[in-house]
């Protein structure tokens, strides 16, 4: 027995290692099988999912192999996303080919997430400074398609939410055994989240100063200010590199990315007068994603024919000074803006015109209604980002279409997700009302919200629920807090 107790401990990684890779394996091996199936013509090398976005994060390393130059389009050097899932292929594409730094590359997400399911046990074990909390954080984030998913992606999410954890995990080790090398640690894995999800910048700002204030409390302005500066070193290097070298290629300072306008084709999708637009419809809280079938983005994009006059708005949209006849109106000017076969000159005059517009009747709407878009708006908007459905990539079919049991792993990981999500708020708001302001609690629950503030309140975001993958971890820690208060308030009715 007591061999048996030495292998499962929490502190033989190896074995808990192995576990969590065996796992994920079986995981993203049947999302393979999937998606072989389902999207042939997305796969490359038999594991790897290309997703549209790859040619934003990872085309222009392609360009680069093939020019010399980090370009997208038209030799034009690119700075329209942060180089923190492109550096990691950079480097492997300097070694192999393509295909392989591909296949390279999504191994690395696996392993890296199977090693971060046992750090987020680790840290439940720090935290609540018991082993039954390791055991259950394991096996639920270890089970968890949620982030397992990305693994398989060619999207930053999988690196983001291991680094996220990572960082996690060294600055607690910091709090617990006062090391200096566990804060650099925890700083360079934040420096990296951030680099590979920049909304994610604001942590950069707020992390440092609880870091300041926990050792200040502790000893003094000296140290205090010794140790935030220590975290934040990683982060000052790597922004120093990006910013000197968009400013070489770009004669321009860059600290994060240039504007969606400016990064990609010039009569494309991210247009002015698109970004417009997605704005005029997040004021009202429609859905600005035109690659969502049947959404108000999506008439504006692409509705031809009947699908024009059969696209049913919802009545609040419309105002005394615009109805359906003005949205139409302005969707003519901004398909115009993109009509190939007119001249740049006219495409530009009809794009500025559908610009002008758009904004228009935002201000309009924004006006008349300043309730719904101040308070009503923003928590559609969080509805839409931690409420919605997180099973949307899973390379699954139509439910109708499903068989049994793909209707039941559907149905699982949804309910494993609101589990997790619903009993994580309910344990934050149990230790605000407890009166727990420990640092590390503090610092768990600002992530969260620094993800909602970030995106809600910018409306050139179109809402998914991917961008909450790194508030996921955050709610199961939450939701061991949870149930360490119902064990202890069981306990102490027992003894009564």
């Amino acid at each position: 027995m007591k061999k048996i107790n030495k292998y499962i401990a929490p502190k033989n990684y190896f074995f808990w290692i192995l576990i969590s890779v065996i796992i994920k394996t079986l995981i993203v091996s049947f999302f393979i099988l999937q998606s072989h199936h389902l999207t042939p013509d997305r796969m490359v090398s038999k594991i790897v999912v290309k997703q549209n976005d790859y040619y934003m994060f990872l085309g222009p390393v392609d360009t680069y192999f093939a020019s010399g130059t980090m370009s997208l389009h038209g030799g034009v050097p690119f700075a329209g996303r942060m180089p923190g899932y492109s550096f990691p292929y950079l480097l492997l594409g300097s070694i192999f080919n393509p295909h392989i730094a591909l296949v390279l590359l999504v191994l690395m997400q696996i392993l890296l997430d199977a090693i971060s399911v046992y750090i987020l046990a680790r840290i439940a074990l720090i935290l609540l400074k018991q082993e039954k909390y390791f055991y259950i954080t394991f096996f639920l984030f270890a089970i968890s398609a949620y982030t397992s998913i990305f693994d398989i992606f060619t999207l930053s999410e999988s690196f983001s939410v291991s680094a996220f954890i990572f960082y996690l995990y060294f600055l607690f080790k910091a709090f617990v055994s006062n090391t200096k090398i566990n804060l650099i640690l925890s700083g360079f894995f934040l420096a990296w989240a951030i680099f590979l999800r920049p909304f994610l910048g604001l942590s950069i700002v707020v992390i440092p100063l609880l870091i300041f204030l926990h050792y200040f409390k502790e000893q003094n302005f000296k140290i205090a200010f010794i140790h935030a500066a220590l975290f934040i070193i990683s982060f000052g290097i790597f922004e120093t590199a990006w910013i000197a070298r968009n400013y070489k290629a770009l004669h321009e300072f860059v600290p994060l990315e240039t504007p969606l306008s400016e990064s990609y084709e010039k009569y494309g999708s991210y247009r002015p007068s698109a970004i417009a637009i997605r704005q005029m419809i997040c004021t009202w809280g429609g859905e600005s994603g035109e690659f969502y079938d049947n959404s108000d983005a999506w008439w504006f994009h692409y509705a031809k024919g009947s699908e024009i006059n059969r696209y049913q708005f919802s009545p609040s949209v419309f105002r005394a000074d615009f109805n359906k006849d003005s949205l139409l109106r302005l969707k003519t000017l901004f398909n115009e803006g993109a009509d190939n076969t007119i001249s740049d000159a006219k495409k530009d005059s009809f794009n500025l015109l559908a610009e002008q517009t758009a904004i228009r009747f935002k201000e309009s709407y924004s006006q008349e209604n300043k309730f719904r878009v101040y308070f009503i708006t923003p928590f559609i908007r969080i509805q839409k980002l931690i409420f919605s459905n997180p099973s949307l990539l899973m390379p699954l079919p139509k439910f109708s279409e499903m068989k049994i049991y793909e209707k039941l792993i559907k149905l699982f990981y949804v309910g494993l997700y609101f589990i997790v999500v619903l009993g994580g708020i309910f344990g934050a708001i149990i230790m605000f009302l407890k009166r727990v302001y420990k640092t590390q609690w503090i610092i768990l629950i600002s992530i969260p919200l620094i993800i909602v503030f970030t995106i809600i309140f910018n409306s050139t975001f179109v809402i998914e629920n991917r961008y909450f993958l790194c508030g996921y971890p955050v709610c199961i820690l939450f939701l061991m807090y949870l149930l360490s208060v119902i064990s202890n308030q069981k306990k102490t009715h027992e003894i009564s």
